[in-house]
């Protein structure tokens, strides 16, 4: 038992680094990390399911081999990290089971009792404000307002990460996009927010606590957001500013995508280049982690473009097979929690697979050797074919911004 409990805490202590939790100074998070996790989860569902047989043995009277079986079980469960283990399943993308687990270690800090229930003279539970605000952040990554509503009522404040969160889920890519740059000034993911609230919306309270989002995170969160606003330019030169100020390989890997990806969007083959000629991710450190593995993606992508772009149509391929291949484990571990959870990457494999089945077309409509452009009847055939499936496939895609703009972006 004590060997597991070692082998677990390693695991869902990978990411957040200690007891704290938080990512203010996150150690890298191996690109296989969250099969890991899920692998984890497996075992302590399992534990579970087990615990909850013996004890239909037990109410059956079946002997006290049940009862032996269930206190041990039970004693294992209670010693596992519940925090690490609520924050390390939703860095892995699954908050239902966040909020599964934080239930469970709510109802151990303060068991529920008649008091708590729906009547006029009810008790309101105390818990404690690292505990609410882990809830909110999950629940804000669900379809569930109410969920939302009713925590309000628990808690006496909010962060400004918390509300750039929500405004990002929702939509509201202008006020996340302000709530990032408060969040990049200086000494702000420090000093609490103002009492009229953290983003100056009426009425929202002040920051209960120092964000967990890093400078980094905030930074890549405002290129996100531009990038969904569809201020490309904006883009990358925040991506390019923020490069100058941090020098370990991985911020900059991540950060150099941002700036690489703004620059295949604005046609700005020349930077797409000398963006994608700097980038160093050899080492095994500089590649392989979660957030790391995605930058991958996204130079590999923008390199088939470019490859493209000169005629090269034979580099096209490997570039994506390689942008595949950093995608892999991520895939594999969202496929185990949910379709909603593997729809971004699918999202990617379909931008993937479209550019590559475009190849044939775009050699054929714009020559490499200069040549006028000429278009035969069965160029023009197979033009009309790409752009039905591509309307096919737009028919069937998800309605939001954040699963079209790539999308629409290669295209």
């Amino acid at each position: 038992g004590s060997e597991l409990l070692v082998e677990v805490g390693a695991v869902v202590s990978h990411r957040s680094g200690g007891a704290g939790g938080g990512v203010s100074a996150p150690r890298l998070m191996h690109s296989e990390h969250p099969l890991c996790c899920q692998a984890v989860f497996s075992l302590l569902e399992g534990l579970l399911d087990w615990s909850n047989q013996c004890r239909a043995q037990l109410s059956a009277a079946q002997g006290s081999a049940s009862l032996r079986a269930k206190q041990r079980i039970d004693s294992f469960l209670r010693q596992l990290p519940a925090m690490q283990l609520a924050r390390c399943a939703l860095e892995c993308g699954s908050a239902h089971r966040t909020l599964l687990l934080l239930e469970r270690h709510a109802d151990e800090l303060q068991p529920p009792s008649p008091a708590h229930f729906l009547h006029p003279n009810r008790e309101v539970r105390k818990l404690p404000a690292e505990v609410t605000a882990l809830v909110a952040r999950a629940y804000s990554q669900t379809d569930e307002p109410d969920g939302l509503l009713g925590l309000s009522r628990l808690r006496d404040a909010t962060s400004i990460d918390e509300e750039v969160l929500e405004h990002e889920i929702n939509g509201r890519f202008g006020a996340a996009l302000s709530g990032y740059q408060i969040m990049l000034q200086p000494g702000a993911l420090q000093q609490p927010a103002a009492a009229e609230g953290a983003l100056g919306v009426p009425g929202a309270a002040p920051a209960a606590s120092t964000p967990a989002t890093s400078r980094l995170e905030a930074q890549l969160g405002l290129c996100r957001c531009l990038r969904l606003l569809g201020l490309s330019s904006q883009m990358k030169d925040c991506a390019e500013g923020a490069l100058k100020r941090w020098g370990r390989e991985a911020e900059r890997l991540r950060l150099g995508a941002c700036a690489l990806g703004a620059a295949w969007r604005l046609r700005e083959w020349g930077e797409v280049s000398r963006l994608s000629a700097e980038a160093r991710y050899v080492s095994r450190e500089g590649w392989q982690s979660t957030g790391c593995a995605e930058a991958l993606y996204e130079f590999e992508l923008a390199r088939a473009l470019l490859a493209l772009r000169n005629g090269e149509t034979a580099a096209v391929a490997p570039h994506c097979d390689s942008a595949r291949a950093a995608l892999v484990p991520l895939l594999a571990a969202a496929s185990m929690e949910s379709y909603a959870h593997t729809y971004s990457f699918l999202v990617r494999l379909q931008v993937l697979q479209e550019l590559q089945a475009a190849v044939p077309l775009l050699s054929r409509l714009e020559p490499p050797d200069g040549s006028p452009l000429r278009i035969d009847a069965a160029a023009e055939a197979a033009l009309e074919e790409t752009l039905g499936q591509w309307d096919a496939r737009a028919a069937s895609m998800s309605s939001s911004i954040q699963a079209l703009e790539p999308v629409i972006a290669l295209r």
